[in-house]
């Protein structure tokens, strides 16, 4: 089958799954609480329908002061709340599938040397991987509020990234001039208005790459790079992230001391998840080192997404949700890994200096944080397993010469049984991913049954008294339901809901 069949259904799976997963979970918590004026977390007597664009801008003051500065992304989330919901789940469904387009033209424009040999295979992997790999997917991609404050705010820095790549080539008359320089700015103060780390992140990103590239700072840079940190400013001094940060998560923001006390949760969470991954990317770009592109791509993608992850810390409290965007970069970092690793595969793998000081190094980096991790995944093993054989090989190969030509034999039969591994995975990948589709769509016929409950108290006008839902553990499902809120489904509805 021919690479763009194979693109075109990868691509029409993705959207029509997406909207079903989307369009079968109901409105929750803040998804009703923004349909209504922002004056507070909670209602309190002043709870007015969002009618008109006074009212939205009313309530982007109110939350500035009052919540954070993510002006940006509640500026679309009270957009498109003013909709019917299958406005929502419809461009939610576009909005992941872009999501993995930018995701595969990023490596295409980075690895295009690599990238040949694998490239019909690349997006139904990012797709397939991204149900598993991005943090808490049902708050993040699935949930309205969540998907839009993150998902929808990922795509500005991919694009932005993905032009600049595209501009790299571009002559130097009409860099200045161009349309897309200009677009290039734009996006550069959107991207640092998505979220508190985003711009940062972009910055690492470019200091690492320049480093690795030791070329100076071009000066056609420095107007994106100041509009980034002109919209990371708007966002991070925004007063209603101290005013959040005590009201609702009793702590304090920029506080060195009580970003140390939040940092082993980052670490742990880190390594609890992403320990496999980190161990896949060094052992291509510090084992495989070289000086093409993509290495070069890969790591400052995997560096700024640590930087972000650290910088969470600033904000005194640590929830899943919030390392979206830098579990985004890593994630780009781990498909560029893939990528290299699979050509190194097909192609022979080359001769490098100290191969055993290089695994040894990383084996290190592994052994460390999945120590640091409360439960090691089947990934983390499955990771453990490839660093033991490929540290086992180099150890034979470096004390026994006489040993090269067996060694040999055996990665010939690796490399023959490479595809059997590869679909015996993907197999797996497969139906972990169909048992909790299934999971998860028992659990939204029960909350929707809660829905209809609640309309049908509404049309009579009565009082209802409901049991707690129990929500079965599943990747889809959001976290934020599983703290059944129903104080806006009450005022949303305008009847007295109460737990039995």
């Amino acid at each position: 089958m021919s690479s763009k069949k194979i693109h075109t259904i990868s691509l029409i799976i993705a959207f029509l799954f997406m909207f079903a997963l989307t369009f079968s979970f109901p409105y929750i918590s803040d998804d009703l609480h923004f349909k209504f004026v922002f004056y507070g977390f909670n209602p309190d007597g002043r709870d007015k329908r969002i009618e008109s664009l006074a009212d939205v801008i009313v309530s982007l003051k109110n939350y500035y002061k009052m919540s954070g500065g993510r002006i940006l992304a509640h500026t679309i989330l009270y957009t498109v709340n003013c909709f019917a919901k299958p406005v929502f789940d419809l461009l939610n469904a576009a909005a992941f599938s872009i999501f993995g387009l930018l995701i595969y033209k990023l490596a295409k424009q980075t690895s295009a040397a690599q990238f040949r040999s694998v490239s019909r295979f690349i997006l139904p992997i990012i797709y397939l991987l991204s149900f598993v790999f991005l943090p808490s997917f049902g708050d993040t991609v699935i949930w309205m509020s969540g998907s839009i404050n993150y998902l929808w705010m990922s795509l500005v820095p991919l694009t932005l990234l993905s032009l600049l790549f595209a501009d790299e080539g571009a002559a130097p008359k009409n860099k200045y001039a161009s349309a897309a320089y200009i677009l290039i700015c734009i996006l550069s103060l959107l991207s640092g208005l998505t979220n508190e780390v985003t711009g940062g992140m972009l910055i690492v990103f470019a200091a690492v790459f320049l480093i690795q590239k030791r070329s100076g700072f071009p000066i056609k840079l420095l107007l994106p790079a100041l509009l980034i940190l002109l919209g990371t400013g708007i966002v991070v001094l925004a007063p209603g992230n101290a005013a959040r940060a005590a009201a609702v998560d009793k702590t304090e923001i920029f506080s060195l001391i009580r970003a140390l006390k939040v940092l082993p949760d980052i670490i742990s969470y880190y390594c609890e998840n992403y320990a496999a991954a980190t161990a896949v990317i060094l052992l291509a770009n510090i084992v495989f080192y070289d000086k093409r592109p993509g290495t070069a791509y890969s790591i400052s993608f995997f560096l700024s997404g640590i930087a972000g992850f650290t910088a969470l810390s600033l904000s005194g409290t640590f929830i899943k949700r919030s390392s979206f965007t830098p579990s985004v970069f890593i994630f780009v970092s781990l498909i560029l890994s893939l990528i290299k690793l699979y050509d190194l595969y097909k192609n022979g793998f080359p001769r490098i200096s100290r191969p055993i000081l290089r695994l040894s190094a990383v084996a290190a980096a592994f052994a460390a944080m999945t120590a640091l991790s409360s439960t090691p995944s089947i990934s983390s093993l499955l990771t453990a397993v490839i660093l033991s054989v490929a540290y086992i090989l180099a150890l034979c190969a470096k004390t026994d010469p006489k040993r090269t030509l067996a060694i040999k034999a055996m990665l010939e039969k690796i490399k023959k049984r490479g595809k059997m591994v590869f679909c015996t995975i993907l197999t797996l990948l497969c139906l972990y991913i169909a048992k909790n589709t299934v999971i998860y769509f028992r659990t939204t016929a029960a909350l929707n049954n809660y829905e209809n409950k609640f309309k049908l108290a509404a049309d009579s006008g009565n009082s209802i008294t409901i049991t707690r839902p129990e929500i079965e553990p599943c990747i889809f499902i959001p976290d934020e339901s599983r703290n059944y809120g129903v104080w806006w489904h009450s005022i949303y509805y305008g009847i007295n809901i109460t737990f039995e």
